[in-house]
C-alpha cells in the first residue's frame, strides 16, 4: 500500500507540470493553469484593453480563469481516479467524524 500511496503522491505531483488553456468566448483573454488549478499565465489581447472597462476585463479574466480551474480539475480528478488502486479507492477521507450508530 505505501507504494501504491508513493505512486499517487508522484502522479499528482506529475499532474501539477501539467497545464491547460482556456479562452474567452470573444478571444479577448487566455488563461493557462495547471491541473493543481494555479493560474500560470493570463494574455489579454491589446484591443480587449482598448475596448473593455476595468470592471468589464476584470470579470471576464475571472470567469475565464475560473473556466480553466474546473476543468483543470476534471482533468486532475480523472488522472488521479485512473491511477488509483481499487483496494485504496474504497476508501473516504473525510474531516467529519462519523456519527455513532
Amino acid at each position: 500500500m505505501d507504494n501504491d500511496l508513493l505512486r499517487l503522491y508522484e502522479v499528482g505531483r506529475q499532474l501539477g507540470e501539467r497545464t491547460l488553456d482556456e479562452v474567452s468566448s470573444g478571444g479577448e483573454v487566455r488563461v493557462t493553469v495547471n491541473l493543481h488549478g494555479v493560474v500560470r499565465e493570463v494574455f489579454v489581447r491589446p484591443s480587449a484593453m482598448r475596448d473593455l472597462d476595468l470592471v468589464a476585463l476584470g470579470e471576464l479574466i475571472t470567469t475565464t480563469a475560473q473556466a480553466a480551474q474546473r476543468r483543470a480539475r476534471e482533468a486532475y480528478d480523472e488522472a488521479i481516479a485512473a491511477a488509483t488502486p481499487t483496494d485504496i479507492a474504497q476508501w473516504t477521507v473525510t474531516t467529519e467524524w462519523p456519527e455513532s450508530r
